[in-house]
């Protein structure tokens, strides 16, 4: 699209020359940024319009990005793979974006208006075909007659500028771009997909010879809810609010400056320093994350979050007639005191987090030399953990994993893996594609470009780079190795003053041990390793014109792993089926079995005794607490898991049953559950094997036993009581009667090794068995039920004792992570 400009112009002072700060915020830390100068800003005698974008359409061929090295331990390929063609390598699309930039002058001051549109912003070529299934009217992809109209008008930026006596001040929602844009990125690039927006007020000013700048953003804010007007909104909790400030001073010059100095021979140093601070006091989980069932939020909603983060990041430049450097580095830190997403469960640690990041760009020859080059090298600290932490997937980091999260309380309490933004890209392949963004890595990359050819309105460039890839970790990568790759990229580049370029670019990554697979037998070679990727695009495109693609051959076969390899499906966020309301009482939607999902318990061993305080202490609040904190080192990790009945031995005999779960610390003896609205029941229990050395148990009770009473709530007591007739105790015929008491004692604080429950409910059982023949046997325990999660810790007393609020038990399991 051709720029649409008046063409008069007015001269601006250099005291008017100021730039915008603009800050980037991100989820551990944000940086700030330099987006708009306010160059343009002058006064006009009537309103004054500028138009300017394009138009661009791309093609990629990606050949064999899974590396042919088989599957990671979830089963994934390292990158999609054809869905019908087990043989098949390459995948390929085409999309197109139209991009408007609009500024509105205002008449008589210096002010403007300005706003970014994306009619259709990376819309896949054949992705909206009209269909009708079922009728004669274009009933399969393949019979529709055309595309349906596309919805993707999109306004990412809004906001006004003015230039005062005092400095420039600008608000709305504007773009965000600091140095080389490693950290906050615009997105203003040709091929760039994404770019950062913030909602921000910003104040700029210069002094000393320096631009200063200070910024306020309205980072992200908690839950509203209309007005009486119901159009204007208000937020219903500002202690949720993400706030960030930020600050920035720099010396830079324009690019008339910079060429009348480069010309003259002398050198031009260039740098700024900016520091940003972001902060969220509460926060309301349930407000943004998916749960199953939408209720309306209450006081319960609000958690502590104690959010803390900020960002140095310092960036120069330094240019003369035969060179340039250009280098930007940064160090974020961040503290979450409260990391939990579910309201009245408190995690006991931080999490925090330090990272840095570094990237350097040279160039060596004259700005219109017939050849230059140079070296481009950087850094992204990594995270010990496994997996890059790009894209994080799955809920624990898992070794030989592409990906996956870098946090795993309480054993991984750190985030320590820098990002680049996805937008500056260090390679073309193994980062760009595969991976998504750097991090976690070292990278030097030489490149040379040439002038082909040089025509008074156009030419064409030949690009050159290699890009050499290390891991900081071992331990990120699928094979434990931290060499990644090396990676060559060539690219022909038609350049032309009429507005129509043209980019045909071709990459090819060589992997190195990092992706072998030594479980499925296979290694990443030169060849089938090889990933390919090419693109040609339209920049600036007339409507008039069209480009054919050219299709490239592979040197590779067949792909020699698709047995073991399945269609990459992304990963859908789990509903909460349960959240909390902390209202006092436990309700029988809030104690429902998660079948498949395994627990981890702290259990002392067989013959451990451990001191408990059932009745807890009274804190300054009033609110009573139970210190079951303790860390004990001779603790096991047992792992209780519910499942379906119909997947046990003894599913006929409990045909009412919905889940079944173990009774025992081993495992060994099962119980058989149902929730019928009104109670939980106990039907029955049964041995885990049908024929265990020990002998069949299979107990099913006349009358189900009543575990749960609902609602549950302090004071609530009840008592059960049912037959046995014809069962099987260790292999022996078994007769008798079980009573069951219970009582809800109190509320309260249950302080854990790795967690806090604000409100859990005691519940005192009172278990006594008497069969047809032998002692009569009493049992007493304590657990501690809380919404959602059920029992979340239980004290067993020493078999004999006679004491309700016993002080010595026999066995004490407690909910870990």
């Amino acid at each position: 699209m051709r720029e649409v400009r008046s063409t008069r112009t007015a001269p601006v002072s250099r005291k008017t020359r100021l730039l915008l700060l603009l800050a980037f915020t991100s989820a551990s830390a944000f940086a700030s940024g330099l987006g708009d100068h306010g160059e343009d800003l002058f006064e006009r005698e009537k309103i004054d319009f500028s138009l300017t974008g394009h138009a661009r359409v791309r093609g990629d061929w990606l050949h064999n990005l899974d590396l042919d090295r088989g599957t990671t331990p979830s089963g994934r390929p390292l990158f999609a793979v054809p869905l019908g063609d087990p043989n098949g390598q390459s995948l390929f699309v085409a999309d197109m974006r139209v991009r408007t930039d609009l500024a509105i002058y205002a008449p008589f001051a210096a002010a403007a208006v300005k706003i970014r549109a994306d009619l259709v912003d990376n819309l896949v070529f054949g992705s909206t075909p009209t269909l009708s299934p079922g009728t004669g009217n274009a009933p399969t992809p393949a019979a529709s007659p055309g595309q349906l109209p596309a919805s993707l008008f999109r306004i990412k930026r809004a906001y006004g500028e003015v230039l005062t006596p005092i400095g420039y001040l600008a608000a709305g929602r504007m773009g965000n771009m600091w140095g080389l844009g490693m950290l906050s990125n615009g997105g203003d690039c040709i091929d760039c997909n994404l770019g950062d927006q913030a909602d921000r007020l910003a104040f700029a000013t210069a002094l000393a010879g320096h631009v200063w700048a200070v910024a306020h953003d309205f980072s992200a804010v908690g839950p509203t809810q209309y007005r009486r007007d119901s159009q204007r909104q208000l937020i219903i909790d500002p202690t949720t609010d993400v706030q960030s400030v930020s600050f920035a001073f720099m010396n830079i010059k324009n690019d008339a400056t910079r060429k009348r100095r480069r010309i003259a021979g002398r050198l031009t140093f260039e740098y700024g320093v900016l520091a940003s601070y972001r902060w969220q006091t509460n926060d309301v989980p349930e407000n943004y994350l998916s749960v199953a069932q939408a209720r309306e939020l209450s006081p319960a909603s609000v958690m502590r979050r104690g959010y803390k983060a900020g960002v140095v990041d310092a960036w120069a430049r330094l240019s003369g007639r035969y060179f340039k450097i250009e280098a930007e580095g940064a160090v974020l830190f961040a503290e979450v005191e409260q990391p939990s997403l579910i309201p009245g469960v408190l995690l006991r640690d931080r999490v925090r987090s330090f990272q840095g990041g570094g990237s350097l760009e040279s160039t060596i020859g004259a700005a219109d030399a017939v050849f230059v080059g140079g070296v481009n090298l950087g850094f992204a600290s990594g995270d010990p953990a496994p997996g890059f932490g790009a894209y994080p997937y799955g809920t624990a980091p898992t070794a030989g994993e592409l990906d996956g999260p870098q946090l795993d309380i309480p054993r991984d309490r750190r985030i320590d893996n820098f990002r680049f933004h996805p937008d500056y890209r260090i390679d073309r392949v193994l980062f760009a594609e595969i991976i998504g963004t750097a991090t976690d890595v070292m990278y030097l990359r030489p490149w040379t470009r040439t002038r082909l050819l040089d025509f008074k309105s156009s030419q064409l460039n030949l690009n050159v780079d290699g890009t050499f890839t290390r891991a900081f970790y071992a331990s990120s990568t699928p094979n434990n190795d931290p060499n990644l790759g090396m990676e060559l990229h060539a690219s022909l580049t038609w350049l032309s003053k009429d507005g129509f370029d043209v980019l045909a670019e071709y990459a090819v990554l060589f992997p190195f041990a990092a992706f072998d697979n030594p479980s499925q037998g296979l290694t990443a070679p030169p060849c089938t390793a090889r990933s390919r990727a090419a693109r040609v695009e339209i920049l600036n495109m007339r409507p008039s014109l069209l480009l054919a693609l050219i299709p490239i051959v592979s040197a590779c076969g067949d792909n020699l792993t698709y047995p073991e390899r399945q269609p990459y499906v992304g990963e859908a966020a789990t509903p909460l089926e349960c959240v909390p309301n902390l209202d006092g009482r436990i309700d029988a939607t809030e104690l429902r079995a998660a079948i498949g999902v395994p627990l981890r318990y702290l259990a002392s061993p067989p013959g451990a005794n451990r001191s408990v305080n059932l009745v807890g202490e009274i804190n300054g609040s009033n609110q009573r607490v139970w210190d079951l904190a303790a860390d004990f080192s001779d603790d096991r990790v047992a792992k209780i898991e519910a499942s379906a009945v119909t997947s046990h031995w003894f599913a006929g005999s409990f045909p009412s049953g919905q889940w079944a779960a173990p009774l025992d610390l081993g495992g060994s003896l099962i119980g058989v559950y149902l929730n019928d609205g009104e109670n939980v029941l106990l039907l029955g229990y049964a041995t885990r094997d049908e024929n265990p050395p020990t002998g069949k148990t299979l107990v099913v009770y006349t009358n189900p036993v009543a575990v749960y009473r609902f609602p549950l709530e302090v004071g609530k007591e009840w008592i059960s009581v049912s037959t046995v007739v014809n069962g099987l105790v260790q292999g022996l015929p078994f007769a008798g009667r079980d009573s069951y008491a219970f009582k809800v004692e109190s509320a309260g604080q249950l302080e854990l090794p790795d967690v806090t429950f604000t409100q859990a409910l005691r519940v005192r059982t009172t278990t006594t068995i008497e069969p047809a023949v032998g002692p009569v046997i009493v049992r007493r325990q304590t657990g501690w039920v809380f919404e959602c999660f059920g029992e979340v810790a239980r004290a067993t007393a020493r078999d004999g004792g006679n004491a309700d609020d016993f002080t010595t038990t026999s066995e004490l399991r407690r909910l870990g992570l």
